[in-house]
């Protein structure tokens, strides 16, 4: 399949994965959004390595050579726990002036802030060492919100299947996403492409409350296909169950891109979880799943 899609979000997922009957580490880049023809998407994107670079503190002079004690520091590194390779050294300019630097490419990208904390103690300079593993993909790749693709389908929202769907597993996703289709690439087949007005779904909604009790009393919420401009009023009233089952229910059926209202994220949202937890209350996952189970990640 080929598209274009507007990234509204990402994450990234670990696992571990058997190349020639080994296993091995294995990161993918969960970028959620919408295609230009409307339909929203899952992109698993595979091939972009945890990394960071490290130069050495001292100087010397680069026409000599590389001291023997830095090839023995070098060695160190290469057999600390979770570093998988260390390439280089490659001449850039630093701080210091020029200096060899080495790429360190690691197990996983939580490896990273222990790793990087133990080299600095180390008297190592340690660059390209704080940045979210989500937006290195956006670093490196030169690439903004509006992105061009190329992959295999692994998975539609018509399809039938279980959550662990295998097709999905295999192609490194968690489980079938809520969205309308899955596309499993390598990091090669996306690229950069010319902005364009994006279809996206909005959500807008707000709660009333008691102040007494914190309970959630009504609420309402308008639906907008930025695409179409078509809009939809919803309105929700009854016991406080049935307020969050009725949100829940037109989040999932109406699959917004961008959820938004006026104080959401210091008010709303925080009261919606807050009274999830109350609800739920020995009820297992599947009651949290029920009132407030708005996100696209697969419910496991």
């Amino acid at each position: 399949m080929k598209g274009r899609m507007g990234i509204v979000s990402g994450r990234y997922r670990s696992s571990q994965t058997s190349i020639n009957g080994r296993s091995q580490p294995q990161t993918v880049i969960e970028l959620f959004g919408r295609t230009d023809t409307g339909s929203s998407v899952c992109l698993l994107v595979h091939g972009l390595r945890p990394s960071f670079e490290i130069a050495p503190i001292g100087t010397w002079d680069l026409d000599d050579g590389m001291p023997s004690f830095i090839k023995d520091r070098i060695e160190n590194v290469r057999s600390m726990e979770h570093v998988l390779a260390v390439s280089g050294p490659e001449t850039k300019w630093t701080q210091l002036g020029d200096r060899p630097v080495w790429n360190i490419e690691v197990e996983q990208p939580f490896h990273v802030p222990a790793l990087r904390k133990t080299l600095k103690t180390r008297s190592w300079q340690v660059f390209s060492g704080d940045i979210p593993f989500v937006n290195r993909f956006f670093l490196d790749g030169d690439v903004g919100m509006h992105i061009a693709f190329e992959g295999e389908v692994v998975d539609k929202r018509a399809d039938q299947g279980p959550v662990d769907k295998a097709e999905v597993l295999i192609a490194g996703g968690s489980g079938r996403y809520g969205v309308d289709i899955t596309v499993r690439c390598d990091i090669e087949q996306v690229r950069a492409t010319e902005p364009f007005q994006v279809p996206y779904t909005l959500f807008s909604f707000d709660l009333e409350t008691s102040i007494e009790h914190e309970t959630v009393l009504c609420a309402a919420a308008c639906v907008e296909d930025l695409g179409s401009g078509e809009r939809q009023m919803f309105e929700y009233r009854g016991t406080e169950s049935e307020i969050l089952e009725g949100l829940t229910a037109t989040v999932q059926a109406t699959d917004p891109d961008i959820i938004t209202g006026y104080n959401i994220d210091n008010f709303d949202l925080p009261r919606l979880a807050d009274r999830t937890n109350v609800l739920r209350r020995n009820q297992g996952w599947q009651a949290t799943a029920r009132l407030f189970g708005w996100g696209r990640a697969p419910v496991l």
